[in-house]
């Protein structure tokens, strides 16, 4: 269809909860694409294991209500996941406390520039190896006009330091000298 392709892989998870994926951020932001003129597609890759999957019909009805349910797929989790990223603009995750953040670590490794969450784990990252990508998880104008400014190739030099960075910090040995590290065993 020729639309820019919006990758989230997340689970899909119930507004509110402690560690709310913040899903539902994601129409507002497809419905603001669409005003602006933009064709942008949205695709979230993960599990729902609400009873009859009432989260995912209710990201569907919101889709529904904000005219952008045509612009909206939801995919079952997958384990090869670097298959799917390889097709995205953009990752884009918005999760204001999730702890990990390996779905920026993951998007950077395959070349995909990342529009996230400045706070939790998620932001954590991006202030190391990306700072500009990092937007308030609420604010659905600097979303969009970041969604917009990574994807023009504008950024294509943050995302070589990113994936440098990625590169450097986040080896499994790397990895491993900094956990002995935290925990005490190596200084």
């Amino acid at each position: 269809s020729g639309a820019k392709i919006m990758l989230t892989p997340s689970r899909i998870s119930q507004a509110g909860i402690m560690n709310d994926k913040n899903l539902r951020t994601l129409i507002p932001v497809l419905a603001e694409l669409k005003t602006r003129g933009f064709h942008y597609h949205s695709v979230i890759i993960g599990e729902d294991r609400s009873p009859g999957k009432i989260n995912t019909q209710s990201l569907f009805n919101r889709a529904t209500d904000a005219g952008v349910a045509d612009r909206l797929t939801i995919l079952p989790a997958a384990i090869e996941i670097e298959n799917y990223y390889r097709h995205a603009d953009v990752v884009v995750t918005l999760a204001p406390r999730e702890p990990f953040g390996r779905v920026i670590v993951e998007a950077i490794s395959c070349g995909v520039p990342v529009v996230g969450s400045c706070t939790g784990g998620i932001g954590e990252i991006l202030q190391q190896c990306a700072a500009l990508w990092a937007v308030d998880p609420g604010d659905i104008g600097a979303i969009v006009d970041q969604i917009l400014e990574v994807t023009s190739g504008s950024q294509d030099a943050v995302k070589v330091q990113a994936q440098a960075w990625v590169q450097k910090r986040c080896s499994i040995s790397e990895y491993q000298n900094q956990l002995l590290e935290i925990v005490g065993i190596r200084t």
